[in-house]
């Protein structure tokens, strides 16, 4: 059975932090937030700029988490949009491929919809 790694969490931040972010068009940009650099270019991003609700259920990103899966490189962090289910537990919100990339869809803003991780991982590659 394949282990997941856990992600390091600095720590929390809210949604105002949209207003700061970039679509990733050139080289990777970082700010420091809660003592880390946190890259501040991506395609997620931009897609978050214009919604933060998942398409299919309609659950709705609360806040930014600071984390570093990449337990190789202590100075990879990043924002991860989390929401919350009725129960309270976390849930990852994702860029989804409207069209799949092995179907044909592009890796670009107008094939991207946002969805959260239970609609993802339901959805497949349909």
């Amino acid at each position: 059975m394949k282990k997941k790694l856990q992600a390091v969490r600095a720590g929390i931040v809210g949604l105002e932090v949209l207003s700061m972010l970039k679509d990733k068009t050139g080289k990777n940009e970082y700010v420091e937030m809660l003592g880390v650099n946190v890259k501040i270019t991506s395609q997620r991003y931009a897609l978050f700029q214009k919604s933060v609700v998942c398409v299919k259920c309609g659950i709705e990103g609360q806040y930014f988490a600071v984390e570093n899966s990449n337990l190789r490189d202590t100075n990879n962090y990043h924002l991860n949009l989390y929401a919350l289910d009725a129960d309270g537990k976390e849930v990852l919100m994702t860029k989804d491929h409207i069209l799949p990339s092995f179907r044909g869809g592009k890796n670009h803003s107008s094939n991207y919809q946002t969805m959260c991780t239970v609609c993802n991982h339901d959805k497949g590659a349909q």
